[in-house]
């Protein structure tokens, strides 16, 4: 074989692997993604505080109660609000998720949804507690999502309630272990007449 022949196969391959390797710059991520390590992963925000908003089925009261954070872990202790709860009661909950540390304040629950595929609330309740938390809300692929609820109470008690929302690039599974923990809060619970 001749020189040239070496030379053709040498330049062609070396164009193959070239256009083979994509750095970052090539990839075109959509809103709300970024580019890390050569894949587009979604955009992880700061959240610092969580408001849940609960309405009574029976008398339509409404209440608020939130946990926030601002300064994040190792600073000043969350301010967190108890939940009052009636017994023997039904109620809608919507979660709302707040950056209370960006400037203007910035409400992340419409991100949540957009990108529901990838986000999963879990409950986690004392035994103590006579609470229920049952999902009323699922994103395109019939995975539960978790920004509506229902609460059903039944006798008085007390005890804790975990929230934690986890963050999964590689698709939902209904694993609270799988992914990254956006949020990790827990509220005091009473359930009283």
């Amino acid at each position: 074989m001749t020189r040239t022949f070496f030379i053709i196969i040498f330049a062609v391959l070396s164009a193959i692997l070239i256009g083979s390797c994509k750095t970052d710059d090539d990839l075109d991520c959509p809103d709300g993604y970024i580019q890390v390590d050569g894949e587009c992963v979604p955009v992880q925000h700061v959240m610092t505080t969580v408001i849940l908003k609960l309405t009574n089925d029976s008398t339509g009261n409404e209440t608020e109660f939130e946990f926030s954070d601002i300064d994040g872990i190792g600073g000043n202790d969350p301010v967190v609000d108890t939940v009052f709860l009636d017994t023997s009661a039904s109620y809608n909950n919507a979660i709302e998720v707040w950056d209370e540390s960006s400037d203007p304040v910035e409400n992340l629950t419409s991100h949540i949804d957009e990108y529901a595929d990838i986000h999963q609330f879990f409950f986690n309740i004392d035994n103590t507690l006579n609470l229920t938390v049952n999902y009323n809300d699922e994103d395109a692929n019939g995975w539960p999502v978790g920004l509506a609820t229902i609460y059903i109470t039944g006798g008085e008690s007390t005890g804790n309630l975990n929230i934690v929302l986890k963050h999964q690039v590689n698709g939902k599974d209904g694993n609270q272990s799988t992914g990254n923990t956006d949020i990790d809060v827990t509220f005091p619970v009473v359930i009283s007449h």
